[in-house]
């Protein structure tokens, strides 16, 4: 425990916790962490000295306010405060709350009072900025306090760059961050200030990267530090006094997977050390001519002129590449008083985390940078890769200059002069490259597109997937953001998972895949329109879901309904016939029907409670699944819908589709042992009651026996 954390904890067994504070990073080597949580990383007090001033930091407004009263439960803390404030000089001072003080020459002279700094709404200013500096380096006092994230909660659109307190704080070696403290109360007993201080963490592993699974939380709270303020609390190369040996050692890849907590602690912290460097540094991370790539050479760098429009939030591609380790300059040239809310730079596609992911990580945990764009961005990535701009959720024009990238492969159907330039650009240097459609965006490999004479058809095929989707479900495809597919050493999750964007395994983008003697390169066009591609209609398929139709348990199996019409709507194959149903219902099917079926029996495999939604489609087409559809997107009590119990949904999906195909499916419901509501079972007597005869149900006779005799008059075969 330091003199200091001494001096202002003495006589303090806790400190309540007010709120929910928020947390501050300490690295500068005249800060000090003086109060945390169990954890380390969840600092809520620090102390500093500049000049000869001393400042005491809380992550949280109301304490500054409990030392203006001195409320009785913080009289010892308060008094210390002052005692450590003034080194012992004064008991008592006066109080001057800042935000009273408009211009920085209003403050009063350093050690007349304790300056108090909490809410401002102010925007902080140069002239203010210095002048509580220079009131602290000739001998002044200052408690600050601020919660970061509520500020933020309070000031969308806005980073902690922007909050007042945050260039003093930088200059004293402090930083407000994003995440909370935890827990009721701060029990000096439990504190770990001790192991707190991110800048002698970093000394620490420097020396012994075996120590970084000791200090890799509070490590990982270096990103947070706001980008403006970065390089004047870093100061120095990061990585200058690493030993190279343990460096070697720790890269991860898929021949050597990081695969036990202390190597993938190394492989964290490296990433980060390399990730706070600074840009002029030019700092590659070794290894990562495995995944993303590396250049043998260097390519030669261009400046380029970037007009970026947007209708929503989405990714925004630009075609251009950095090299790891290149520091690049990005300028807005846009009218001044653009509102740059909202906008980022990102570097690398590749943004799923392994961090929390359980299987060896084969690639470094984090290989994608981004960053708050501003009116002058400086940035590098240890990793390189694509350049893109993240752009907010409104109508927005960007113009921007971008100096020291690398031209890559790229290819867009909605920008007819780039279509022209293709069979130059396919063989432009950059190390991965972009297909895109006019809804769908492909993410890969430079090496797996570069023999692609033409991808219009390809990717007019994609597009087709993705429309088709849409029109199953009654949404504008034109209304939406492209979707995009990044090809990925190692996804995050699975060997595919949704989202945006989707996320896949390398083998699909490889020109040479084969998945059981079929053509499965995801730019094989006549693999596209022979089997069309389950894994990514499935991905796509996800990305449509509504959670009004989508009961629990049911997660891996109505986003298939969407895969098996795109696998008509592409192919032109009766989705009936689709090989993997049909190689489903021939194998394993007639086992399962050997039982009574259940709620819990759909829930064990997809494809089981898959049939039931193939047998609709097949019986009254997919026009009655569009109407049904529709009737969700277009319900005026959509969000309550979503919000009911499975009972409801299952309910409201049968009752609506009975309507819509004017056929009372309760039998259906008892063949596969779904629970309908005798409400609803009743409304739907209107109607004959249907059950198919089909390859399904003679899989299952028995349990057709038992159905029929409760529905005199059934039928068999839908009248459409």
């Amino acid at each position: 425990m330091s003199s200091w954390t001494k001096e202002l904890l003495q006589g303090v067994e806790a400190v309540p916790v007010l709120g929910t504070p928020g947390r501050l990073a300490v690295v500068g080597e005249r800060a000090e962490p003086v109060l945390t949580s169990k954890h380390s990383e969840e600092v809520a007090m620090a102390a500093a000295e500049y000049g000869t001033g001393r400042v005491v930091v809380f992550s949280h407004d109301s304490y500054v306010l409990k030392y203006q009263i001195n409320e009785p439960r913080f009289r010892i803390l308060n008094a210390n405060i002052t005692r450590w404030l003034t080194r012992n000089w004064r008991q008592t001072l006066e109080h001057v709350d800042l935000k009273e003080i408009s211009f920085g020459c209003d403050l009063p002279p350093p050690g007349s009072c304790v300056l108090l700094w909490h809410l401002d709404p102010r925007k902080p200013t140069a002239e203010f900025t210095e002048a509580v500096l220079a009131h602290l380096q000739y001998g002044g006092f200052l408690v600050c306090g601020m919660c970061p994230w509520g500020w933020l909660q309070l000031n969308p659109g806005k980073t902690l760059d922007e909050l007042p307190h945050s260039p003093v704080l930088a200059r004293l070696g402090l930083s407000y961050i994003q995440g909370y403290v935890n827990g009721q109360s701060l029990n000096v007993n439990d504190n770990m200030a001790q192991w707190a201080h991110i800048g002698r963490a970093i000394e620490d592993v420097s020396r012994d990267l075996n120590r970084s699974e000791k200090y890799v939380e509070l490590l990982s709270g270096m990103s947070l530090i706001p980008q403006s303020f970065r390089s004047l609390i870093f100061k120095e190369n990061l990585i200058g006094y690493l030993n190279p040996a343990q460096l070697e050692s720790n890269i991860p890849s898929p021949k050597s997977p990081a695969n036990t907590s202390a190597f993938r602690a190394s492989v964290r912290v490296l990433g980060m050390l390399y990730r706070m460097t600074p840009p002029q540094a030019f700092c590659k991370l070794p290894g990562i001519g495995v995944f993303p790539g590396d250049f043998s050479s260097k390519p030669p760098l261009q400046t380029v002129r970037l007009n970026l429009t947007t209708k929503h939030r989405q990714r925004l591609s630009t075609g251009y590449y950095v090299p790891a380790g290149q520091p690049v300059k990005v300028t807005v040239t846009s009218d001044q008083g653009t509102d740059l809310s909202g906008w980022k730079i990102c570097i690398g596609a590749h943004d799923d985390s392994l961090v929390n992911v359980k299987e060896p990580w084969r690639r470094w945990p984090d290989v994608a940078v981004l960053e708050e764009l501003k009116a002058t961005t400086a940035l590098s990535s240890p990793y390189g890769g694509l350049l893109f701009f993240d752009s907010p959720e409104r109508n927005a024009e960007l113009t921007v200059i971008v100096c020291n990238v690398v031209e890559a492969p790229f290819f867009d159907l909605t920008k007819p002069e780039i279509v022209e330039d293709w069979s130059r650009r396919r063989n432009a240097p950059g190390l991965w490259a972009e297909l895109a459609g006019r809804h769908i965006v492909f993410t890969v490999p430079s090496t797996s597109v570069r023999e692609i004479d033409d991808p219009t058809t390809i990717l007019a095929l994609w597009d087709s997937a993705v429309a088709a989707q849409h029109d199953l479900r009654g949404t504008d495809r034109n209304l939406q953001k492209r979707e995009r597919v990044v090809a990925d050493e190692q996804p995050s999750a699975g060997y595919m998972h949704a989202g945006y964007p989707i996320v896949t395994h390398l083998d699909v983008v490889d020109p040479n895949f084969q998945y059981n003697g079929s053509d499965n390169f995801v730019f094989s066009e006549s693999g596209m329109k022979s089997y069309g591609n389950w894994g990514l209609f499935h991905e796509i398929g996800h990305n449509m879901q509504r959670k009004a139709w989508t009961f629990s348990g049911m997660g891996e199996v109505t986003n298939n309904i969407f895969t098996l019409y795109t696998y008509e709507a592409v192919t032109g194959n009766d989705a009936w016939n689709n090989p993997t149903m049909k190689k489903f219902r021939a194998e394993k099917l007639p086992r399962l029907l050997q039982s009574q079926p259940s709620l819990s029996d759909w829930k064990k495999d997809p494809f089981f409670a898959l049939c039931v939604y193939s047998q609709l489609a097949h019986e009254f087409g997919w026009r009655s699944f569009k109407t049904v559809f529709r009737l969700y997107e277009n319900s005026v009590k959509k969000e309550e819908e979503s919000n009911q119990d499975d009972g409801a949904k299952i309910d409201m999906w049968f009752g609506r589709f009975s309507e819509i195909v004017r056929h009372n499916l309760s039998p259906m419901c008892d063949f596969w042992g779904i629970p309908l509501s005798t409400g609803v079972r009743n409304n739907l007597t209107l109607f004959p009651a249907f059950l198919p005869n089909d390859e399904i149900t003679a899989a299952g006779q028995a349990r057709v026996d038992q159905v029929l005799p409760n529905y005199p008059g059934i039928v068999r075969s839908p009248s459409r």
